[in-house]
This record gives C-alpha cells, structure tokens and sequence, in this order.
C-alpha cells in the first residue's frame, strides 16, 4: 500500500508555517484593533503572540510525539478517545471547507475590484487550481508556498521599512482612552492573526525528521511573524497615526501611499491575492490530510484513505473536499460561517491542551518534544494554554451573538 511521501525539509515546513499564519489577516486585523489599543497596538500583539504560543507548544510536542497526518484526529484518538476524536476530525474538515470557501470569495472580491471579474467564478478557478496543485504532490505544492510567502513577507518588510524614518514620532506607550481593557480587546481581534500554526502539524507525515523539525516549524513561524507583526504595528501608527488606522479599510494600502506620497495601491491588492491564495492551499492541503488519516483509520470510508500510486497524494480525499468547498462557494454570504469556523477552532485548542497534559499522566511512553515548565509531571504551559483558550472562545461567542 502507498504512503505519503516525506518530501519536506525545514525551510518548506517552516515556510508554510509563516505562510499560512500570515494569510491575509493582518492587512484587515490591524486596523480593527488599533482603534482600542492606540499606540499600544504593538503591546496587544506581543500579548496575543505569548497566548498563541501556549497552545502553539503543546502542538509543538504532539507533533513530535506522533508525526501523523491528520494532526489533531490522531492526536486526540490516541490519547483521549476515538468518539471525541471524530468528533474532533469532523470538524476540522468542515472548518477546512467554510474557511477555504470564505478566502476564496475574497479573492474573488479581491479580483472583482482590479478587474471587475465574476466573483463566484474565480473562487470557484481558484479552488479547483488548488486542488490541482495538491494532487500532483507535496513537493509541488510546497514549492507554490514558499513563492507566495516570500510575497507575503516581502510586502510587510515594506511597511517596516518605510516606517523608519518615523520611528519615535509617537508614544509607544501612551495608554488608550479605552485603558487596559481596549488593549485586551484588541488581543481578541489580533489572536486571529496568529491562527495556522495548527494546520502545519498535518503535514507531519510528509516531512522529513517529523519529531525533530515539526516543533521547530511551530514555535519558530510564530516568533518570526510576531516579530513581523510588532514591527508592522510600530510602523502603522507611527506613519498614519492609530486614528486613521482604525478608520481605513484599506489600512496597509494607505500606509503605503501616505509614506511614500504615491497613490498607486494595487500593490498591496496583488499581495493580498497571493497571501489569500498561500492560505487557501495550506488549508486545503491540512483538510485533505484529515481526511486521508480518517479514512486509514475508517472513521471515514476506506476511499478517503487511498492515495495515487504515482503522486501519492489522498486523491479521492482531494476530489470531495473541492467539490464540497465549491458548493460553499456557491452559497455566497457565508460571513457567519467564517466566526463559527474560529470557535470550533478555539474548542480544538482546549481539548489539545487538555490532551498534553492526558498525556503526561497516560502511561504512554512516546519520545519527542516536551512542553517546558512542569510541576512533577503537570505541565502549565497548557493549562494556561486550555484556560487563555476557552476565554477567547467566550468572547468571540459573545460577539457571534451579538451579529445574530
């Protein structure tokens, strides 16, 4: 029987890591939190980033501990239960689908502005391109990553660098009228912009020396664009103020313009296209790999677990997850579906936690990774991981109720 191909080495790990953590998030994110942390907006990130990281960490040992594809369906059925586990699984893949199908309108929304494209159409082009470039193989698709992310990169390094020259016009420090409390809230907006160093684990059994570089990807492609981040937020409300940053939809676009006088934004529309696109096939590809360990494992039907004997890949896993993700697409207004997508995720996050700290008390002896920081065998890394969770979960709870 064929297996995934471990293809993989650290600079592609690594670089889906940061690719997909960056997304398109941050070109939305910033402005949103600026207008209730101010001028501490960097203060918030540096706090979402150490919240992230907590749980970050406990998926750093697991991936260690059991380099398997589908990430957190094995995680959770080796070492809680399998009922819970597809519990788990499930709703991985669906979340997978609602959060592709969402990105790839954007990008349609995206091309509609510069082109004045059929919306629908082209995120239905972009998925299918997707699911093409996951079937001919691992290695191809990482090969697209590292490109887009470089774009990805390269368009924040921008921003930081056009905003030298204003370094130390602001206080950096200057409590916001909303006080401690408005830079709290704006962590709740910014934790989402740390989203996707989970994915990354699902590409465990396709990478090469799994136990050793799997918590190295983790933990480094969060320090990378936390760094990435802070600089980014220092620059933004030292170049247009955090008022004029909360008010802009367009936040990074008018950065842009406003330091270097130039009003050509398009530039930052194009990386945006190709942040959204890096995230849609990092997503899908982590979706796929749920499916495929499901489907070895007949939590799924056998079929989700066959892969093609020349590229192996899930080729059946692939064909499904796209044609269910084109019908999402089709649905169009799926706005509520993306804030759902978040609690789900958020509810992996604390049975994740809680799985590390089974784990030390299970009797199972698995080298790998461990968490730092314990009490005998208690780990508090992932408590503060479940607790920081759960909270974030509450809140954005909240929010979805108030939308409805």
């Amino acid at each position: 029987m064929p297996r995934l191909k471990r293809e993989v080495g650290l600079i592609g790990i690594l670089s889906a890591g940061i690719g997909v953590i960056l997304g398109a998030g941050i070109y939305a994110l910033i402005g949103k939190a600026a207008i209730f942390s101010g001028n501490m907006l960097w203060l918030s990130f540096l706090i979402a980033s150490i919240v992230a990281m907590f749980t970050g960490l406990s998926y750093a040992e697991l991936s260690s501990k059991f380099p398997k594809a589908g990430g957190e369906f094995v995680y959770v059925s080796r070492i809680i239960n399998k009922k819970l586990a597809n519990l788990v699984g499930f709703a991985l893949i669906l979340v997978g689908v609602f959060s592709c199908a969402t990105l790839c309108i954007a990008f349609g929304g995206y091309l509609k502005s510069m082109l004045n494209t059929p919306i629908i159409l082209f995120g239905i082009l972009l998925i299918l391109f997707i699911a093409l470039i996951n079937y001919i193989g691992i290695k191809f698709s990482i090969k697209f990553n590292i490109i887009a992310t470089i774009i990805e990169v390269a368009g924040l390094i921008i921003i930081i660098v056009l905003g030298i020259k204003y370094f130390g016009t602001v206080n950096y420090i200057e409590t916001p009228e909303t006080g401690i409390i408005g830079i709290f809230t704006a962590i709740g907006i910014i934790f989402f912009a740390y989203l996707g160093f989970e994915d990354i684990v699902n590409l465990a059994e396709e990478t090469k020396h799994a136990r050793k570089l799997m918590p190295i990807a983790v933990v480094a492609s969060l320090i990378i664009t936390t760094l990435l981040y802070i600089l980014v937020s220092l620059s933004a409300v030292s170049i247009i103020g955090f008022q004029e940053l909360g008010l802009s939809d367009s936040p990074l676009t008018l950065i842009f313009q406003t330091a270097t006088g130039l009003r050509f934004g398009g530039l930052f529309s194009i990386i945006a296209l190709f942040s959204i696109f890096n995230t849609v096939l990092l997503l899908f590809i982590a979706a796929t790999r749920i499916a495929y360990s499901m489907g070895i494992n007949k939590s799924l039907p056998l079929i989700f677990g066959k892969l093609d004997e020349r590229t192996r890949t899930p080729y059946f896993s692939i064909i499904i997850l796209a044609i269910l993700t084109i019908l999402v697409i089709i649905m169009g207004n799926i706005s509520l579906a993306a804030q759902l997508t978040n609690i789900v995720i958020l509810a992996v996050f604390v049975v994740i936690n809680i799985a590390v700290i089974k784990l030390r008390y299970s009797g199972l002896n698995v080298r790998g990774f461990n968490v730092p920081l314990n009490i005998g065998r208690f780990p508090l890394l992932p408590l503060f991981g479940a607790v920081s969770s759960f909270i974030i979960l509450i809140i954005t709870f909240l929010n979805v109720i108030n939308v409805i």
